[in-house]
């Protein structure tokens, strides 16, 4: 297994790139890969081919455990491309933080996720937020006066649950 460590990159394998462009990638397994290049140099080799790499804002973190620092960096990995969502295609490893104990290892990734697409534009997916970054209507005040009237309920009106 590959050596992993900070700002290593991995695509989602089978994602959607331009036809000409040639990257050194290595297996990690559950349809991701590592990219031979840093975030900086897979971005411009992206740009000039007129497509755009681009980032969230927020880090995720996972962790991991395991009997050897790898092991642990490598559970905590697979733990964050189990929970990233399907519109993203890349993930790039922050920070890991590692602890020693007497019997094992625990290994805590930040992770900075990123989308390629010919679009400059970020389209968001219905589904591309945490379910906590979401509004539902049935969760907004009734009279804000700061609230847009179509999200205001009436007082005799119903809002249907999301």
């Amino acid at each position: 297994m590959r050596h992993i460590n900070e700002h290593v990159v991995l695509l989602r394998a089978r994602s959607e790139m331009p036809a000409s462009l040639k990257l050194t990638l290595d297996e990690f397994g559950e349809g991701w890969n590592f990219i031979r290049s840093s975030t900086p140099k897979l971005e411009k080799k992206i740009q000039r081919f007129g497509w755009h790499l681009i980032r969230t804002a927020d880090e995720s973190r996972q962790g991991g455990v395991g009997t050897t620092p790898q092991q642990a960096i490598s559970r905590a990995l697979e733990l964050a491309l189990r929970r990233t969502n399907r519109y993203f295609n890349g993930l790039e490893i922050e920070h890991i933080h590692l602890a020693s104990y007497p019997w094992f290892v625990l290994a805590r990734l930040e992770v900075c996720l990123f989308r390629i697409q010919q679009s400059p534009v970020r389209s968001l997916a219905d589904d591309a937020l945490a379910p906590s970054h979401s509004i539902r209507k049935n969760n907004l005040p009734e009279d804000a006066p700061w609230l847009p009237s179509a999200l205001r309920c009436d007082a005799g009106s119903q809002v249907d649950p999301a």
